[in-house]
């Protein structure tokens, strides 16, 4: 074998790097594209509520700026869209009123929505549709004392505020299953969540009923109970730093619904087709699904 050989590789390997970083340097690598800012596009604020229930209407409201002169709204889920002209609506570069009518079959999970002014694009803001029905949080519930009663199942539209605590009462019976889960982090909220579930006679904390930083949902909260004892039950709902402002809204849905963790498999083969099951707490009543990966 000849010695050299591996002194010779590796001067060529050594050369051919000086001359790739030379060549980076002096920049002739691929750069891409810029993109020009456009000061008059639109941008908006978190969409609140951050969603909806399919088979409702909503009059949402859009705030941020460059808003006035809209010319329609984006949306990557099936829906009636208005913005309606009265009260000068629609001149305003701060917030904008738009009217959408989800049909009962749209699909469930994280949307997006955008909006297009004569100026240009806003940026795009992340939009639930939910099967819950919603509930409005009120403003005194942040003591056990004043928590706001709500059914089972709902899905509440909350803000955290700053060194408080959100209180929402329960009533179950003995024996019910109720999961309870957080969507802040996930749709673009700065809310870091804390779950608990007291009894609401007593205050305390029911045994293994705390919730921060679920598996698999960033740093959103999610638990299932089963209640023992027929009763009035109390969820306990805060920033873990006690932060809150107006970046602070969350969806907290409560009811009998699966909580899936992960897919298995967690990958496909493009163009395959492959057979989807899912683990986590109550997986029970979700089926597998079939799905065909695109060959591109």
């Amino acid at each position: 074998m000849n010695a050299s050989f591996p002194f010779s590789l590796c001067r060529r390997l050594f050369f051919a790097v000086a001359v790739t970083l030379a060549w980076i340097d002096n920049g002739q690598a691929q750069k891409p594209p810029a993109i020009p800012v456009n000061p008059q596009a639109p941008t908006l604020k978190p969409a609140v509520p951050l969603g909806m229930q399919r088979g409702t209407t909503l009059d949402l409201t859009l705030t941020g700026t460059n808003l006035a002169e809209p010319t329609g709204l984006w949306t990557s889920f099936p829906a009636k869209v208005v913005i309606p002209t009265e009260g000068n609506n629609g001149k305003d570069n701060a917030k904008l009123l738009v009217r959408l009518d989800v049909p009962k079959d749209a699909p469930i999970g994280f949307h997006s929505i955008r909006l297009a002014t004569r100026r240009g694009m806003s940026n795009l803001r992340l939009f639930c549709i939910d099967d819950l029905p919603q509930v409005a949080e009120v403003n005194t519930n942040h003591t056990p004392a004043t928590a706001q009663g709500v059914p089972v199942p709902c899905v509440v539209i909350g803000k955290a505020d700053a060194e408080t605590t959100d209180y929402f009462k329960i009533s179950v019976t003995a024996g019910q299953r109720v999961s309870f889960e957080i969507l802040g982090r996930r749709l673009g909220s700065l809310f870091d969540p804390q779950l608990q579930l007291l009894d609401a006679p007593t205050g305390r904390e029911l045994p293994g009923a705390y919730s921060n930083d679920a598996p698999g949902l960033q740093t959103d909260a999610r638990l299932t109970y089963t209640f023992k004892t027929a009763g009035d039950y109390l969820v306990a709902v805060r920033d873990v730093s006690y932060r809150g402002s107006e970046d602070f809204h969350y969806r907290l849905r409560i009811g009998d619904f699966p909580c899936a963790t992960t897919t298995l498999p967690l990958a496909a083969k493009r163009g395959s087709k492959v057979t989807l099951r899912f683990a986590g707490p109550t997986v029970d009543r979700i089926d597998p699904i079939v799905v065909r990966a695109p060959t591109d």
